[in-house]
Order: structure tokens, then sequence, then C-alpha cells
């Protein structure tokens, strides 16, 4: 099992050299993580538990308006990255996070979190209401000051010279949040362009992939983004992690036949986007690669703690563990653990255990 760990600052120097690295970008995000209200009687207050019940409610308004009551729990520093990049920093993987996290230096919000990553702030946050449920979250976000986060931002603040320094010492890249960011093909395909082409090749260096959900995009560039990561191929191991919803919006903008997941993933596996995919529903993963697909059982939260971040930990579980040596499979199973204690508690946890 991983031996991770919770370290002080000077402990973290002292191994460094004996843990890998890890660059994430590039998204940020300050969440705003609320439950809407039912039901109100004087102090006794009831929530929405299922997001089919808060769509009821929604749709029953159409036409005379509705008025609803947030209950909001906390406001959190928030994205695909940022949230990644702490929880694979507090997991003991040394982290270098470029992203929205501020202008010049990390926004408040942030700096909490300065202890579990190195931060190279790109820009200001955008804003997000998360709506949480038990089955689930519905994300609300103003993406307005992410769209001055262009691959050219991104040079002018960090610097090629920088940037490929430090991307050429990591033995692992996470790009996140294409689906959402105004300019991710631009962000995914410059740093494939200018970066990962560009520093020695390394065959065990991982590019991971996180789309976030595209369902509001067409089937043309839903297919565009998957050429994007197709391209990463020649240059290491790529994996592309997707939630339920994102793996099927990817089948169907390739007509694939979504009532089998196994089937679908093989299909979508020949599609040659990524070296492996993986697919996290609420209970369990699939790992589909080249020796085909398999079924780990997780755990399933039936009141969770807090849904927001829950994918993100995921993510950062699984690599964490390849970055110790797990296999893909024990990867994904040490993953869905971090997500598990992250859902149940609300607290990103330090171990794989």
């Amino acid at each position: 099992m991983l031996t991770s760990l919770l370290l002080r600052k000077e402990e973290r120097w002292a191994l460094a050299m004996e843990r890998k690295s890890a660059l994430v970008g590039f998204d940020g995000f300050i969440d705003r993580l609320s439950h809407v209200v039912s039901y109100r009687d004087h102090d006794k207050v009831r929530e929405y538990a299922l997001i089919s019940d808060f769509a009821e409610r929604v749709s029953g308004s159409a036409g005379i308006s509705c008025d609803l009551e947030l209950n909001t729990r906390r406001v959190a520093p928030g994205g695909n990255a940022p949230i990644m990049a702490q929880a694979m920093g507090r997991l003991g993987v040394d982290v270098t996070l470029a992203a929205a996290v501020g202008e010049g230096k990390p926004h408040p919000v942030f700096s909490k979190w300065e202890q579990y990553c190195d931060m190279l702030p790109l820009g200001n946050p955008a804003d997000t209401l998360a709506l949480e449920f038990d089955d689930g979250k519905v994300m609300l976000a103003d993406l307005k000051s992410l769209e001055s986060l262009t691959w050219q931002r991104v040079k002018d603040v960090i610097g090629m010279s920088q940037l490929k320094t430090i991307a050429s010492r990591t033995s692992l890249v996470a790009l996140t949040c294409y689906s959402l960011l105004p300019h991710g093909e631009e962000l995914f395909d410059g740093f494939l362009r200018e970066v990962a082409s560009q520093i020695p090749k390394d065959n065990e260096r991982v590019f991971f992939f996180d789309l976030a959900d595209p369902s509001k995009h067409d089937g043309l560039f839903i297919r565009r983004c998957c050429d994007v990561l197709a391209a990463y191929l020649p240059y290491g191991r790529t994996i592309l992690g997707m939630n339920q919803n994102e793996a099927v919006c990817i089948a169907k903008a390739f007509c694939l036949d979504t009532a089998s997941f196994p089937d679908m993933l093989e299909a979508l596996y020949e599609k040659n986007i990524a070296g492996t995919l993986l697919m996290h529903p609420r209970d369990g993963c699939f790992v589909c690669d080249k020796k085909g697909t398999r079924w780990h059982q997780g755990n399933l939260v039936n009141k969770p703690a807090v849904s927001t971040g829950g994918g993100d930990h995921f993510n950062a579980g699984v690599c964490a563990a390849l970055l110790r040596g797990y296999d893909i499979d024990s990867a994904a199973e040490a993953g869905m653990r971090v997500s598990h204690d992250f859902v149940s508690n609300g607290i990103t946890p330090i171990s794989f255990e």
C-alpha cells in the first residue's frame, strides 16, 4: 500500500528525490457549495435530496416562475485542476499547478493549498454555484474570467523555457476541463505542439486527461477534441478519465451504441483516443485498454457529505498511485478509495487505505 502522508514542509523536501512529480493545469474556480431548500416551517427545514425532485419543482414553475432558497454550506477553492493538484499533494506527490487561481498571486481562497502544491497563477478563477444532492450535483458556472486564459497567456506568464523545464522533469502531466475552458482546444493543442512534443521523449510519462462535461457541445466539437488527445499518443502513456455522463456524450459523438458500457468502451477504445479509458460511475470503475474492459466494484455513498470534487479526487488517487508504480487496475481501485473517503467525509484523505 502507498505510504502517504501529510508531511511538514521540511519532510516533503527530504522526500522530494524519492517521489515523482506532476504538472497539472489549467482551470480554476471558486465554488459555492449549496443545497436547495424544499420546505421550511420556521426552523424546520428540508432540502431536495434528489436531482429529479428538484427538476420537477423547476419544471412545474414554467410560465409561473418560482423563488428557491439556498442553504450554502461553504465557499471553497475549486476547479478540476486545483482540486486534483491539492489532493495529489496531500497524497505525497510533488505537484506544480499552472492554473487560473489568481492574478499575479494565488487568490486568498487558494492560499491554504500552497502547502500541497507549487502554484503558477494564470489569472482569476471563475465562479461556480454547485447545487448538491444525494445522487449528484448541478454545476452552474460563470466562465467570464476564463476567456483571457489563452495559450499565449500561459506562455507569457510562465515562459516557455520554464514550462519546458517543469514538464521535462515530471513523470505525469494532467490536463483538465477541456470542455468548459473557452480556449480549451488551443490550450491542449498548444501544450502538445510546443511542450510535449519538444521535451525529451519518455514512454513512461503519463498524460492524463479529464474533459469535464461536454454535453453543451455538438458531436463535431467532441470528435475534434478527441483528435487533439489522440495526437499525444506518440509521446507517452495517455489516459482519459470520464464519469458516466462524459463517456456517453463522447460515445454518442461517434454514433456508438451506449446500451452496454463494456461494449461502448471497447468501441470507443477502437477510436484510438487514448491508451487507456477510465469510466467511473458512482458505484465503481471500468478500465478499458488493449487487454479489454474490466469492472472494479466500488462503494456507493448514499448520503454524501460533499459531491463537488469527487471525480477530481478519483483522478488524483489514480495518478498518485500510478506514480508509485501501481498498475492501472490497482490505481483505479486506489482512486475509488480516495474519492469515497472524500465524498463520505468532505475531507481530502492523506492515504489510499
